[in-house]
């Protein structure tokens, strides 16, 4: 009988990372941010005192999205090989729900073009008009697809004993909190959230990652 590799491929190791990383980046990309707000008014005055900050902020935190989404889709496989019903679930919800916040952030990354070839009342009347559309009224509350998404892998988690609870409870209240954060225009709640599920990405990667050996164990898929 061969021996069988308990070490987590390069692969593996680079959607741990980015499961880490990205909701530290988050936070680094709020508090870069001039404003945290999603009104016309404060968006035009930051991009016109501080054009730099605003754009260097939404730069950090789309960057921390894409890697939020690589890091979601490497837990939903690791789950997905023990639990294979809340693992998939739990990926596509997920991944569903950051696509949406990429799309409803479209707004912030539109914003400094906006504020550059208008004056700043034609600035504010056109971001007031995007923000308030139809579609964005839309598909905004469809973000809690991703709470629900981190809520079944964390479920997926416990189910397969690939991680400790605290992990998965932050995991999932992270999720939730930083979506309420954004949804009420909460900076702190935001930072709360994202250091939330920092941490519960730690405990989860530790368990993963950091012991091959029980994790490859836990990752086995059942045999009949």
């Amino acid at each position: 009988m061969s021996a069988v590799s308990t070490r987590p491929s390069p692969l593996g190791r680079a959607g741990a990372v980015c499961l880490v990383v990205a909701p530290l980046l988050a936070i680094v990309g709020i508090l870069v941010k001039p404003t945290f707000s999603d009104d016309a008014g404060p968006i035009v005055s930051a991009l016109t005192d501080h054009h730099g900050a605003f754009v260097a902020g939404v730069v950090l935190q789309t960057i921390a999205l894409a890697l939020l989404v690589a890091g979601t889709g490497w837990l939903a496989v690791a789950v997905s090989s023990r639990s294979q019903r809340l693992g998939s679930w739990g990926g596509v919800l997920g991944v569903a729900g950051l696509f949406v916040i990429a799309f409803t952030n479209g707004m912030s990354a539109a914003a400094p073009a906006i504020v550059s070839a208008l004056d700043p009342a034609g600035a504010k009347t056109a971001i007031d008009a995007i923000g308030s559309s139809s579609g964005m009224t839309t598909v905004e509350p469809l973000s809690l697809l991703n709470v629900v998404g981190v809520a079944l892998l964390a479920a997926g988690l416990r189910r397969t004993g690939s991680g400790p609870l605290w992990a998965a409870i932050a995991l999932a209240l992270g999720s939730l909190v930083d979506t309420i954060g954004f949804a009420a225009s909460a900076e702190a709640a935001a930072i709360v959230g994202f250091a939330l599920l920092a941490l519960g990405a730690a405990g989860v990667v530790r368990g993963l990652v950091g012991r091959p050996a029980a994790a490859a164990s836990s990752l086995e898929p059942a045999r009949a």
